[in-house]
């Protein structure tokens, strides 16, 4: 029996077409079908993927803030907060 080798060769690299298929199950693409209302399929998922991006950068500033937030910064950021009658207010 003559066992088939394997190619020494590097199959070449696949340049990114702008275009592609994305395979995800039948429940996926009904929740898709579900959500997205008149915007199509395509439009739906990079809307979600943007949205995704905004949120996850809003986290990074949210701990870059927090990081550089010390305790004494926060509570002075408190008692002027209660000295100051008319914050919240409109």
């Amino acid at each position: 029996m003559k066992v088939a080798k394997k190619s020494p060769k590097k199959l070449p690299t696949r340049k990114a077409s702008g275009r592609a298929t994305l395979t995800l199950p039948a429940a996926t693409y009904q929740a898709i079908d579900e959500l997205r209302e008149d915007v199509s399929r395509s439009k739906f998922v990079e809307e979600l993927i943007a949205r995704e991006k905004r949120r996850r950068d809003r986290e990074a500033f949210v701990a870059l803030v927090n990081s550089q937030c010390t305790e004494s910064y926060r509570l002075e950021t408190l008692k002027l907060m209660a000295e100051t009658p008319s914050h919240g207010k409109r």
